[in-house]
């Protein structure tokens, strides 16, 4: 090899420097905006694909399809996809790109309800690009397959678009929201929970309300604090009305009674009403807590998204030490939480201000005790305004739900600092007032 280089001529050398200088610019291209799409770093994403002349069309129209995506918008993300021409035809397993646009195309099929498309979509995804996740990631994905394989003949979800709709909401004994649920001629209260990627029932709650369980259809679900998994079924509410709103067609995690029984049976959950029906409501402005306001499409035009859509949790971008970072957005957590990500990032700040602190958290799957600190007082900013709480817990553990990515969980005691707060599902925003 070095005898060849040493008898190289001066335009060999030159072409190959070319060459070199030519494969660089094109790595930079497919991987700059991979590596802020995996960082779900929206906004750097998109000032890349509107600022980059170098990105060829079909690159920036595949991540502004994946910025649609995550801004909730999957009809335009997916019409944006087909225009790449981004089928399902000529894959290859090292293709960065083609893995993009097969798994944003996945989620679009997930928060679409085609649970048919997503079923096949996801197979595709899963066999083809295995190398693109990680062990645990993989995992995750296998699982969640199977639910969209069981639902493939099941219809999609509709959701009555209504506005100016005030819905008084109630506390139950563990301080969390719930909202009457009326099927048939009962009504009954359930936790409403963002941070729930499917809504939930008990076995015996299910069986009450004559929902349907899909046969055949056990399957383990990971709680999303603990990981700890327990086996549930799925069971389709065809026809009810969440504070008025009719909902068709939604699907439910039916759970062992045992598994959302808590504190020796003091506190027990009948029914979750999660972020599938929840998203769907459009705008929703809270205020004093127990007072819902549901506005349809209706969404501020002159409020920039601070907040997006994760397959089925939501993602708020908070700014701590001049840093905006995601963290996972949860309604029915009672207090926040931040992650092992956040713990390595900010090390020396943690273990400087905050004292050694083990936590027992509890999920639907049993409880876990998560080693960390818990530091006095700690302020970020959400949009420019400033945030400040107190004994915030940071885990020196990884949080089942944050992975790699996010940084903690937002939970009520950042709610409750604010009479009002409007969650936008269609403008991807979150304010408080």
């Amino acid at each position: 090899m070095k005898r060849t280089l040493g008898n190289a001529s001066k335009g060999g050398v030159l072409l190959f420097l070319l060459l070199f200088i030519s494969l660089s610019s094109l790595f930079g291209q497919t991987h700059e905006p991979y590596g802020l799409y995996r960082r779900k770093d929206l906004s750097a994403l998109s000032q890349l694909i509107r600022d980059n002349g170098q990105l060829d069309r079909k690159t920036r129209q595949i991540y502004q399809a994946t910025v649609y995506n995550a801004y909730g918008k999957a009809k335009k993300s997916n019409k944006l996809l087909r225009s790449a021409k981004a089928g399902a035809t000529n894959l290859s397993a090292e293709d960065t790109l083609s893995y993009v646009a097969l798994k944003t195309a996945y989620d679009n099929h997930i928060k679409l309800f085609d649970y048919q498309s997503a079923a096949r979509t996801g197979t595709l995804l899963l066999s083809t690009y295995r190398a693109f996740f990680t062990p645990e990631e993989y995992q995750e994905e296998a699982e969640a397959l199977k639910i969209w394989r069981l639902l493939s003949g099941v219809p999609s979800q509709v959701v009555e678009k209504v506005r100016g709709l005030e819905i008084q909401l109630k506390k139950d004994k563990a301080g969390l929201l719930n909202i009457p649920v009326q099927v048939g001629e009962q009504v009954h209260d359930m936790v409403f929970d963002s941070g729930a990627g499917l809504s939930v029932l008990s076995e015996s709650y299910a069986k009450e309300l004559g929902f349907e369980i899909v046969s055949d259809s056990t399957i383990p679900v990971k709680s999303g604090i603990t990981g700890l998994a327990t086996p549930v079924k799925l069971a389709l509410g065809e026809r009810f009305r969440v504070g008025g709103i009719e909902v068709s067609n939604a699907v439910f995690l039916v759970f062992p009674d045992s598994a959302l029984s808590f504190g020796g049976g003091f506190y027990k959950i009948n029914g979750i009403i999660g972020f599938p029906i929840i998203s769907h409501f459009g705008t929703l402005t809270f205020t004093d807590r127990t007072q819902l306001t549901v506005n349809g499409e209706k969404a501020k035009r002159d409020v920039k998204p601070n907040m997006i859509i994760d397959g089925l949790k939501p993602v708020i971008y908070l700014s701590f030490n001049g840093e905006e970072l995601p963290y996972t957005f949860d309604t029915g957590a009672d207090r926040t939480k931040l992650s092992d990500n956040f713990f390595k990032r900010y090390k020396p700040t943690v273990e400087a201000e905050g004292t050694s602190q083990e936590l027992k958290a509890e999920g639907t799957g049993g409880g876990l005790v998560l080693k960390g600190y818990e530091v006095p007082e700690l302020t970020f900013f959400l949009s420019g305004k400033p945030v400040s709480l107190k004994k915030v817990f940071v885990s020196q553990d990884p949080i089942s739900t944050n992975g790699e990515i996010y940084f903690g969980i937002i939970g009520q005691d950042f709610i409750r600092q604010f009479r009002t707060m409007t969650i936008s599902f269609e403008g991807a925003y979150v304010a408080f007032e």
